[in-house]
């Protein structure tokens, strides 16, 4: 992936999308899984060009019956943001996170 802003002053990106998960069954009932993603997409903000996101998550599935499932999980979301100009405005930060954490049943 690449990043190109229009500024010729702004920083460029080149690196590697990818996501990647992994599965493990304990018992036949139970499933974890670790999965990671990292992107690079364009801003619709005016003062930041494109972001490089990275997330992180982890979810544990329980089979009960035939009918009931329990399921938890979390996500952690890191976005490094690249502003379109540097001597121009400058983005309020630089980056943010966001974490998700979920229980329920299915």
């Amino acid at each position: 992936a690449w990043a190109e802003p229009r500024s010729p002053l702004a920083p460029k990106f080149e690196g590697l999308n990818w996501s990647t998960t992994v599965e493990w069954k304990p018992q036949p009932r139970t499933r974890v899984a670790f999965a990671t993603v990292r992107t690079v997409d364009a801003s619709n903000a005016l003062s930041v060009s494109y972001f490089v996101a990275e997330r992180y998550s982890l979810e544990i599935d329980h089979r009960i019956g035939a009918r009931l499932a329990l399921e938890a999980g979390a996500s952690r979301t890191s976005r490094k943001l690249r502003g379109s100009d540097p001597l121009g405005p400058r983005p309020p930060r630089t980056g943010d996170r966001t974490e998700r954490w979920n229980v329920g049943a299915r």
